[in-house]
């Protein structure tokens, strides 16, 4: 993930690079590079800015920000956009310039084509702000399954927005007090779309455009799941040809990654279905898999239950086996508990975590997998809102 942040000043005062200068110290974690534009007018009282993560081989072509040549657009985007060819194709770019072409600058030539219309034709996990000088708005989105975040705060004077929620917290007329509201939802498993842990910060909601002038704030919502739909084919092959071609793909878009792969997979349908299908995409082109999988210590005994597999390592391995080109790390437990790393984990996610007693697993994995120089980190998780698991009721 790349970091973006903006601020639009709403009191006729313009943005200077001091007024960015405490969310772009908060976000130092996400990198040392820093693309940055302030409009420095109170006729374009805006700035963007952008700590970029390059993944991919398109990501070096991203220079933050991304502007059109007549200087009215201005764009920063935490995006891995997946339909970079059938964009191509309705944007009239040739092949030759789509290569050279970052993920940003399809969101930004997306835009200049189909206005607001663009994000419901993007394909892929994105966050994106955009200064329209043309509207003296600023236009920003999430992708729709919320795979990449955006948060704001608003006062009378300004509009402020950054992909951590403690980027926000740091501004000096931001005052981080807890939102007890959101503390009651969390603990009874409810989540509004909109909310966070601090009063006064807000989430731009998944499958959302929100749209920023000094009048105000208006939001459109561009995705939406269709539980309703429904998809007939002739034969049960077809329906595994059909389900192989979909899961395929979606594996594929998400190793698209200059780096080393990493998956965490374990016993079950899900994440061992996503470590097949990625070490059979790796293997293709000679490369290798990276495999993660969290297990009790040695000798760990538990009650016998029906259907409960309290070590799945040797159900992992056997898949390892089976992949000449995945190589396998068991991680077991060294003394960690699930407090070590919280404080940490809230500084990312801004939430704490729904399942505490997994949180050593994780972090354990994770520490190997930057050990390793992991670019991407495949997993499995909501698999059971699609393989194992119908997962209307979480949609």
């Amino acid at each position: 993930m790349s970091a973006i942040f903006a601020m639009l000043r709403c009191d006729g005062r313009p943005v200077f690079s001091a007024d960015l200068d405490p969310m772009l110290k908060a976000l130092q974690g996400y990198g040392p590079e820093v693309g940055q534009w302030v409009g420095g007018t109170s006729a374009a009282p805006v700035g963007l800015g952008c700590r970029p993560l390059r993944l991919t081989a398109e990501d070096a072509w991203y220079h933050p920000p991304v502007r059109s040549n007549d200087g009215l657009l201005t764009l920063v985007a935490d995006a891995r956009i997946d339909n970079r060819d059938e964009l191509a194709a309705g944007l009239g770019i040739g092949t030759a310039e789509a290569s050279r072409m970052s993920d940003a600058a399809f969101v930004l030539a997306a835009y200049q084509t189909w206005d607001h219309d663009c994000a419901r034709r993007l394909v892929g996990d994105f966050a994106f702000i955009l200064w329209d000088g043309r509207r003296q708005s600023l236009v920003m989105a999430r992708d729709g399954l919320g795979q990449r975040v955006l948060f704001y705060h608003q006062s009378a004077e300004r509009v402020a927005l950054a992909t951590s929620v403690h980027a926000l917290a740091v501004l000096p007329d931001v005052r981080p007090r807890l939102n007890e509201q959101t503390v009651a939802d969390f603990l009874v498993l409810n989540q509004e779309p909109s909310s966070t842990f601090f009063e006064g910060i807000q989430r731009v909601p998944a499958g959302h455009l929100m749209i920023v002038t000094r009048g105000g704030i208006t939001t459109e919502r561009f995705w939406s799941p269709e539980p309703k739909r429904s998809i007939r084919f002739g034969s049960d092959e077809a329906y595994l040809d059909g389900f192989r071609h979909v899961f395929g793909e979606a594996v594929r878009a998400r190793v698209r990654c200059d780096g080393e792969i990493g998956v965490m997979v374990s016993g079950g349908l899900d994440s061992s279905a996503v470590a097949a299908v990625a070490a059979r995409t790796l293997a293709t082109t000679g490369r290798r898999l990276h495999g993660y999988h969290a297990a009790p210590r040695p000798g760990f005994q538990t009650p016998s239950r029906p259907g409960v597999t309290p070590d799945e390592s040797k159900d992992v391995e056997a898949i390892a086996q089976l992949h000449p080109n995945l190589d396998l790390e068991i991680q077991r437990p060294k003394g960690r508990t699930p407090l070590d790393g919280a404080e940490e984990s809230f500084l990312v996610s801004g939430a704490p975590a729904r399942n505490p007693n997994n949180v050593p697993w994780f972090e354990g994995i994770y520490a190997a997998a930057r050990a390793s120089h992991i670019g991407v980190l495949l997993a499995g998780h909501a698999g059971n809102a699609t393989i194992s698991y119908s997962g209307l009721r979480s949609l």
